[in-house]
């Protein structure tokens, strides 16, 4: 109001001076021209100056007729706040995942799309604190602008033109900002970038189902066994998950999977995951483990009875044909007797290292027919084996994942840096136009 007051009292003395001006006996034009202009420089600034508050009425009205408002305005800033952060966190995790396989050479595209994120919130930022400023100080801009219009010989004239007509345009035309976006905006923005979600959790059990503890898991592209794609290891319940966020998984995957534990490799059943599993028992037929002892038999022997504690193995079995047991044992444990339908067995062991573990391995022959087998033991913990885990990773999932992120990337920098500079230069064009107007650069004929 101190402001507007001051307005008046200017607007005044530009119109006291237009009159002396016009009184002055100065034959000059360039001088006596100045007259008339202060005169109307001095009424059209009062006006403005009694019309303040009609000037703020209009923007208001004019908000209510084109039906956006400034909650709902903030409301979308924040969406758009929400999904950068959604794209930076997957962002970031891509990043981590991606340096930590053999296609680290794709942090280059991902520093490009940080490049994207970082102008995309500078830009969000900057329609923050212009939207905030317009909002708040839309008034004092207003008056201001009037105070600056009403300054003898047109000082400040177009100037306070421009700041009254920013001060209505821009209050009107913020909150119309995402009806724009929305019109030209070609490529959706997410509401955050998603990772693969799909998690598969697994568990790994002898022929009995007992757990196995800290099995290891090669899993291979369909109908390869060649080269790994991931390499995970169980816990000590045997207990394994992919996905998850953790690994890049493609499309309607099938992966086939073998189990190695105490160094032998061993086919599961199921022998393939595929897409759209959810839990998975993995049950290895051919071994039967117990408190740091196993025992491997042919895969399809029948298992008739077994009664299996910690320092004890006893199964009742039947096979077609003869075969050969291995009878393995982590190095804390000892073997104290090996009976095969009741007689004592002799088994030289030998000893290996496998992952770290040291172990000891004896095999006897047992022949075609029924048969019980029984170890008696010292039971020993089984250590987790020493082996670089790497997690399932498909170069087309990487690449999908790349792509997707700078899409993502570079549809906030058109939704967020060109649609929203496009829209800002079209309201300060109005608002120059308008400030024209009101500065008198501007001549309409109404006849």
């Amino acid at each position: 109001m101190e402001i507007l007051l001051l307005a008046m009292d200017i607007a005044m003395l530009t119109y006291v001076i237009g009159v002396l001006i016009l009184a002055l006996p100065i034959p000059l034009r360039s001088v006596k021209r100045w007259g008339p202009r202060l005169i109307a420089d001095a009424i059209a600034a009062v006006i403005l100056a009694s019309s303040a508050t009609l000037i703020l009425y209009l923007g208001n009205e004019l908000l209510r007729v084109v039906g956006a408002d400034w909650p709902s305005f903030y409301a979308w800033l924040s969406a758009r706040t929400a999904a950068l952060g959604g794209v930076f966190a997957g962002l970031t995790y891509a990043a981590s995942f991606v340096k930590s396989t053999e296609y680290s050479y794709l942090s280059s595209p991902l520093k490009m799309a940080a490049s994207f994120l970082a102008t995309s919130f500078s830009a969000l930022r900057g329609l923050y604190l212009l939207s905030s400023f317009i909002y708040i100080y839309r008034d004092k801009l207003t008056s201001i602008g009037i105070l600056l219009y009403s300054l003898p010989f047109r000082i400040g004239k177009g100037v306070g033109a421009f700041f009254i007509a920013v001060s209505l345009v821009m209050y009107v035309g913020m909150p119309l900002l995402p009806a724009f976006v929305s019109s030209f905006e070609n490529v959706t923005v997410a509401s955050g970038f998603k990772w693969n979600s799909e998690t598969i959790r697994i568990q790994v059990v002898d022929t009995l189902g007992n757990p196995v503890p800290y099995p290891v898991l090669n899993f291979y592209s369909e109908n390869s066994l060649g080269k790994p794609v991931g390499v995970i290891i169980g816990d000590e319940a045997g207990r394994a998950v992919i996905g998850d966020g953790l690994d890049a998984l493609p499309d309607n995957f099938k992966l086939s999977v073998r189990a190695l534990f105490m160094g032998y490799i061993i086919t599961p059943s199921p022998s393939v995951i595929k897409h759209g599993d959810n839990n998975v028992k993995l049950v290895l037929k051919s071994l039967i483990y117990s408190s740091g002892a196993a025992l491997l038999i042919p895969w399809g022997t029948e298992i008739m009875y077994y009664n299996v504690t910690p320092g004890r193995i006893s199964v009742d079995l039947y096979t077609d044909t003869g075969f050969t047991t291995y009878l393995t044992i982590v190095k804390g444990a000892n073997v104290s007797a090996i009976m095969l339908d009741g007689s004592t067995l002799t088994c030289n062991f030998t000893e290996r290292s496998w992952a770290g573990i040291l172990m000891k391995d004896c095999t006897f022959p047992t022949p075609s027919g029924e048969h019980n087998i029984t170890v008696e033991y010292t039971p020993s913990f089984y250590p987790r084996p020493s082996v670089n885990e790497k997690r399932i990773t498909y170069l087309s999932s990487v690449f999908d994942i790349i792509t997707g992120i700078l899409t993502l990337c570079i549809s906030f920098l058109y939704a967020l840096v060109f649609l929203p500079g496009v829209y800002l230069a079209i309201l300060l064009a109005m608002s120059a136009a308008l400030a024209r107007v009101l500065g008198g650069g501007l001549k309409l004929k109404l006849v």
